[in-house]
């Protein structure tokens, strides 16, 4: 490790620290390139002696206080002075609104310093200054802190690749603005990493939802090698806010990919294959044999590729500038995961870390999931007892669904075959399930695979009535449903009549329509109108009848004209029958009825007779 202290006046000298037993030791060193190095100990490169050293934190409106932090390594210090914007110190003593903690290493070195001051929405920069006693010299690290409602959280992958197409992402704690942010990427030296750019939170470039506070952006092109803090300008009800998150994203000239990153495990050697690119200008040596984390219990190892006689996985493998290869590592889980329940999982990562510093580093993750072998298969049809039409229009839709003998979902990406011996199928649209394969032409046989246990079609009835098997399979495991394709047959009858009340006229045409189960007009089929009345002589049909038959025309209808008597009054039932052979007979299947007035019924008041 490698520690950056800033030095107030003077010098110090390296040392090692040995702790018995005399087997382990830690070294310390300062400004001595022999006394330590990476990996095996603290190496303090000490900045120029400095007689002050200001810090300065920009505070907006949406921050409620500040704090300024001096850890001390070495040396004695005065007591930290903080200002506000307008260049008045705190006051110590204002306890309302000021924290100050001091502690020593020894009486009056003040250590360690801490400042702490409510804002009260004076916005602007605040200031601390670090200064070394008089004729004292000092080592120390400093850290300024804000608190706010908002804070830069990033979230996600720290350790990206140094080309290519990355994502980064941020957590803000609430929505920005236009849902938008501009973003940078700063060096720890203070100075810019690559342009600026914008961070969304439209629910469009894989932010979640939005207004939901995560900004991203799926698509950002790599610097670089090096390391960025990321910082973030916007405003939020029209106050302007900067924000950085503290843990930077170091980029670096290596990617590390598993090819597949969920893998299923149903009582194999599982293979999982890592591609690894060189994105260095030259050519970079990676060890990777033993860097593997798998859950306890489980063991790996690694194919030797060929021409290789097996040291590569002990002494690395080198990669030319801009090369890629890809190396297969086997995973055997435990007799305990081998045995447990579906769905249980366990993640498997490898590491290639570059063998001569240690500098580059990059690796990737896999889960592997238990899956069992299928043992139920069904397939649901919405229609039931319905039916289609044997139009080669009409559709059903039909969901196979298939599960272990734990009743769990099987595992992604396993085939069905569905057949049917009657009409056609196909995928289902997207719109039935989200996760519905790509359209393919209608045939008697379709293959997909499973998502979540599930395929969904869509069976096509053709032009042919019966009843279609539709039969689903899977590893041998069958199920089937039936689905009626039937001719359009009658399913209703209604009648009307134009007008109903006859006072004022001497007739109405009376329609019977006659309809099938999907509501369209059965042509071509036998329907009876007829009247009825207390005396029988209160009107006729077509001039003379009291009850006629007729076939549907083109519109399902069969009309007639109801012509009342002279001089009628009261009412006439119109009735309408849908008449069909069943069990041999002429029977009526359906019926409707209207009600015609034809003239009030005379009302009369009778008076008694007065005699004088």
């Amino acid at each position: 490790m490698e520690q950056l202290p800033i030095r107030c006046r003077g010098l110090r000298r390296s040392f090692p620290i040995q702790f018995p037993p005399t087997t382990d030791a830690l070294v310390v060193s300062n400004a001595d390139s022999a006394g330590a190095y990476n990996g095996m100990g603290y190496k303090f490169t000490p900045a120029p002696p400095q007689p002050t050293r200001t810090y300065t934190v920009a505070v907006d409106a949406l921050m409620e206080g500040v704090g300024f932090l001096q850890t001390g390594y070495s040396g004695r210090f005065e007591p930290m002075i903080v200002r506000d914007p307008a260049g008045n110190p705190v006051n110590c003593g204002d306890t309302a609104n000021v924290l100050c903690l001091t502690m020593d290493n020894s009486a009056g070195d003040r250590m360690v310093q801490y400042v702490q001051v409510n804002v009260n929405g004076k916005v602007g920069d605040w200031t601390a200054t670090v200064d070394a006693q008089a004729g004292t010299e000092g080592t120390f690290t400093f850290t300024g802190l804000a608190a706010s409602s908002i804070a830069a959280s990033t979230v996600g992958e720290r350790s990206l690749p140094s080309a290519g197409s990355v994502r980064i992402a941020l957590k803000l704690g609430a929505a920005a603005d236009n849902n938008v942010l501009t973003g940078w990427l700063q060096r720890p030296n203070g100075d810019r990493f690559g342009a600026s750019f914008q961070l969304f939170d439209d629910g469009a470039h894989g932010d979640g939802r939005a207004g939901d506070g995560l900004f991203a952006l799926p698509d950002f092109p790599a610097q670089g090698k090096g390391a960025g803090f990321l910082w973030v300008q916007g405003s939020i009800g029209g106050q302007s806010f900067v924000r950085s998150d503290p843990v930077p994203y170091n980029f670096q000239p290596l990617e590390v990919t598993a090819l597949t990153k969920d893998l299923a495990y149903t009582g194999a050697v599982v293979p999982v294959w890592f591609r690894i690119k060189n994105l260095d200008s030259r050519q970079q040596c990676f060890y990777y044999g033993d860097l593997v984390t798998v859950p306890d219990g489980w063991s790996y190892y690694w194919t030797i590729p060929p021409g290789d006689d097996g040291s590569e996985q002990f002494f690395g493998v080198c990669i030319p500038a801009g090369g890629t290869i890809e190396r297969q590592l086997n995973i055997s889980p435990s007799g305990e995961f081998d045995a447990g329940p579906s769905l249980a999982s366990g993640e498997v990562a490898a590491m290639f870390v570059e063998r001569e510093r240690g500098a580059i580093s990059d690796g990737d993750t896999v889960t592997v999931t238990r899956y069992r072998e299928p043992l139920q298969v069904k397939v649901l049809s919405v229609l039931g007892d319905g039916a289609l039409r044997p139009n080669g229009v009409d559709t059903a839709t039909l969901t196979v669904e298939v599960y272990d003998y734990t009743g769990t979902p099987i595992q992604d990406g396993t085939l069905v075959e569905i057949t049917t011996d009657l009409g056609t199928v196909e995928p289902a649209p997207v719109a039935a399930l989200a996760a519905a394969s790509t359209a393919a032409p209608a045939a008697s046989s379709y293959t997909g695979d499973l998502v979540d246990g599930k395929e969904v079609v869509t069976l096509v009835a053709g032009t042919q009535a019966g009843d279609a098997t539709v039969t689903a399979t899977v590893n041998g495991k069958t199920a089937a449903t039936v689905v009626h394709i039937r001719a359009a047959s009658v399913h209703t009858i209604d009648l009307t009549a134009s007008p109903t009340d006859l006072s004022s006229a001497a007739a109405s045409t009376l329609v019977a329509t006659v309809r099938d189960k999907w509501g369209a007009p059965v042509p071509g089929v036998n329907a009876r109108i007829g009247i009825a009345d207390d005396t029988g002589t209160q009107g006729k049909l077509n001039g003379g009848a009291d009850m006629l038959t007729g076939v549907t025309d083109a519109n399902g209808q069969f009309a007639v004209t109801f012509t009342k008597t002279p001089g009628a009054v009261g009412q006439v039932i119109a009735r309408a029958d849908y008449l069909a052979q069943k069990d041999g007979q002429i029977q009526v299947i359906d019926d409707a009825a209207v009600t015609l007035t034809l003239a009030p019924i005379p009302r009369y008041l009778y008076l008694p007779t007065l005699r004088k």
